[in-house]
């Protein structure tokens, strides 16, 4: 929950700086008992039949924008695929549908990432920071479990040189 709301949970997409946030409703999952919590994370390839040989450059197996004419609402920092020449679609974020024990809760469809990105799952305090009007709060994660649908949109392999394991495989903090 956001603003000392622990009945609410916020699903948030962001790609670049744009963010898409959604309150929805715990269905009751505040009840201090274990839960199943659950997202699909989909992509796709979403045509771009505007942006030519000449606009893009190539690294580490994928290309990029180079060209400030191309609006970048286009494809908000993400890389293209190539087809062939002048031919590039963009990996795009279709999709994020969230669950609770099974029942559908929230879908964020804006600003959704293609690339991997790091996961957080936590309390939020009232505001981004600051004193809280609570004293102690306690939030507990078991099996946490990430797997690959390997959609058409899915980037692997870029902008990870700086991502790290948080925990071992035994399930302790590194630091």
């Amino acid at each position: 929950g956001k603003d000392g709301k622990f009945h609410e949970a916020m699903y948030n997409t962001f790609c670049q700086n744009r963010h898409h946030p959604t309150m929805n409703d715990m269905q009751g999952a505040d009840d201090g008992q274990y839960h199943t919590y659950t997202t699909d994370w989909r992509t796709t390839l979403k045509k771009l039949p505007e942006v030519r040989d000449a606009q893009v450059v190539e690294h580490v197996g994928y290309h990029w924008i180079h060209d400030k004419e191309v609006p970048f609402a286009d494809y908000l920092g993400n890389p293209l695929k190539k087809h062939g020449p002048d031919d590039y679609s963009v990996y795009w974020g279709a999709k994020a549908t969230h669950w609770i024990d099974g029942k559908k809760v929230a879908e964020n469809r804006l600003f959704v990432p293609a690339m991997a990105a790091q996961l957080n799952l936590g309390i939020w305090l009232p505001d981004w920071a600051g004193p809280a009007d609570w004293q102690t709060s306690q939030v507990s994660f078991a099996n946490v479990k990430i797997w690959q649908f390997d959609d058409p949109g899915d980037v692997r392999g870029v902008l990870v040189e700086d991502l790290k394991d948080n925990f071992d495989q035994e399930g302790k903090e590194v630091r």
